[in-house]
């Protein structure tokens, strides 16, 4: 019996020393140091190549440790450098896929609110702005269906696509806390009039905590409510 005891010991200690050392630090510390694998100037975005997706990408109990840590998924940033200037072509496929990272994202998220970047700087060419949700890239209809578990929001889009774009992403928008719209068809060296502004709903400014405007935007309040905007 003590003979059995040994060995059943023994098969124990040598089993360990098979495992490596970074598996044997306990989850929560392996937890905590995924989150500063993160990148540090900007949001995380779904490639293979950049945590957290890359860390779902090592082995089994790192991919199911990533899954599982719910601050790895709460800001994403979705981006296209497809140069659409010009051309009235389809959505590329990638921009297809991004609504689909986005819903990954909120899932891995639960339970806490997401912070969502979308960074399209152009986009095909519309004969009038857009006024329905299909005009739109497909990540904001994602956007549009989960508005509630959205935080923050930051939207650097063409003139024609950023009013209802605006529109779809924050009516509603209980736990809205920040909100930043860029019109990239605005030069940067100069302003520019837009026929078509955002419109500030009263109801979102009351919840905002921040918001960041380069573009022309009008508030459409319905009754006396008390809302500074401080320009630069």
């Amino acid at each position: 019996m003590k003979n059995t005891a040994i060995a059943a010991d023994s098969s124990i200690v040598h089993s360990q020393l098979h495992v490596p050392p970074i598996l044997r630090i306990p989850l929560e510390i392996t937890s905590k140091i995924f989150q500063h694998c993160l990148p540090e100037d900007e949001f995380p975005r779904p490639a293979v190549k950049c945590a957290p997706i890359q860390l779902t990408q090592v082995c089994s109990v790192w991919r199911e440790l990533a899954i599982g840590t719910p601050h790895l998924w709460s800001n994403v940033l979705l981006s296209s450098a497809h140069d659409f200037e010009g051309t009235n072509e389809p959505f590329t496929d990638k921009l297809a896929h991004h609504s689909k990272a986005l819903e990954v994202w909120m899932t891995r998220a639960t339970p806490l609110l997401l912070s969502v970047q979308i960074r399209y700087p152009t986009l095909p060419q519309l004969p009038e702005p857009a006024l329905k949700i299909e005009a739109l890239p497909p990540v904001f209809l994602v956007m549009a269906i989960n508005v509630t578990r959205l935080k923050s929001v930051s939207l650097s889009l063409p003139q024609d696509y950023l009013g209802f774009a605006w529109i779809t992403t924050h009516l509603d928008a209980s736990n809205m806390e920040s909100f930043n719209i860029d019109d990239t068809s605005i030069p940067k060296s100069r302003p520019e009039y837009s026929k078509h502004p955002a419109v500030l709903q009263a109801d979102t400014a009351e919840t905002l905590k921040a918001l960041s405007v380069r573009a022309s935007i009008v508030y459409a309040r319905t009754a006396v409510t008390a809302f500074i905007l401080p320009c630069p």
